[in-house]
């Protein structure tokens, strides 16, 4: 292994669906697992277009970008070749899409207010910003209220 190998190792790649929407990071060594297996290709960008690459255009690619290495480049030296971490890759099969809800764990401790509480200022009439709910001494005092005007 080169020195840097075991840091490369521990690096995240960002996964996408096969519709170009990110849905995971998962670490380098699965990425590699699902570039091998043919489940995923790496995804980058060349000249402004995105171009993908399969497990063995990818190793093909590296030994090209190996002569030419950019400082935040990462490689990882195998017994026979040297290959380029990759950053982004694209799963072939994986079609369903990321999640759109998010989850509270207090919903009551966000607010819907039309100022901002802590800093005295009030929001631009027709907006709402989330603020958290009030503490002990704040409730005691009247809680949130909306600034006039």
């Amino acid at each position: 292994m080169s020195p840097g190998a075991g840091h490369a190792l521990d690096a995240s790649v960002l996964v996408l669906n096969k519709f170009y929407m990110a849905v995971h990071v998962i670490s380098v060594r699965r990425a590699f697992c699902l570039l091998f297996k043919n489940l995923a290709e790496v995804i980058t960008v060349d000249d402004g277009r995105y171009v993908a690459f399969n497990f063995a255009s990818w190793r093909e690619v590296s030994e090209a970008r190996a002569l030419f290495r950019e400082p935040d480049d990462d490689f990882i030296r195998t017994v026979h070749f040297e290959i380029q971490v990759p950053r982004i890759i694209r799963l072939l099969m994986y079609d369903r899409m990321p999640r759109q809800t998010v989850k509270f764990i207090r919903p009551a401790s966000f607010l819907s207010t039309t100022s901002f509480p802590a800093a005295g200022v009030a929001a631009p009439s027709g907006t709402t910003s989330f603020a958290p709910a009030c503490s002990a001494t704040c409730a005691k005092a009247g809680g949130l209220r909306a600034k006039p005007g």
